[in-house]
């Protein structure tokens, strides 16, 4: 995921070099070790809406494949954990991208219209093979000339 905040771009690319400062910082400011974390943060990929209507659940990865029209990231922000695992991922992109005393209080202090949300780029797209057909003659080839039929052979 990147973000631009005040001009600023932030991958979360870079989170893996998190230094044990960030460790002790991350349960004592923000109330979540890295473990619980990391396993609700992989969570968000499988929210979805609760069967009896009310609240937020977590499918289990069978089910989320299942039935992917039930799975909505977007529920984090109706979920106290979710939306808060997400904020501490946001915390220490910038942590680790230069701004190694930011406390999470002043992070999640920004307003969220401030963050603006860029697309992932796709470093994996394969470029198109531009191989050509065998099978099909080429646009420049030459016209194969009309067969000559004698007449004797129609009769």
């Amino acid at each position: 995921m990147r973000f631009i905040i005040d001009g600023t771009s932030y991958a979360t690319d870079d989170i893996g070099e998190l230094t044990q400062r960030d460790l002790l910082a991350m349960a004592k400011q923000a109330g979540m070790g890295v473990q619980t974390w990391a396993r609700t943060v992989g969570q968000i990929e499988r929210l979805a809406p609760a069967a009896e209507g009310g609240g937020v659940v977590v499918l289990s990865e069978d089910e989320a494949k299942a039935h992917p029209e039930r799975v909505d990231a977007d529920l984090l922000f109706d979920s106290e954990p979710h939306l808060r695992a997400f904020l501490i991922m946001v915390w220490l992109a910038r942590r680790t991208s230069g701004q190694s005393s930011l406390t999470f209080d002043e992070s999640t202090s920004v307003p969220f219209s401030h963050v603006e949300f860029l697309p992932d780029e796709d470093d994996d797209v394969e470029p198109e093979d531009e191989t050509p057909d065998p099978t099909q003659a080429a646009a420049s080839a030459p016209v194969a000339a009309p067969l000559e039929v004698e007449a004797s052979t129609l009769s």
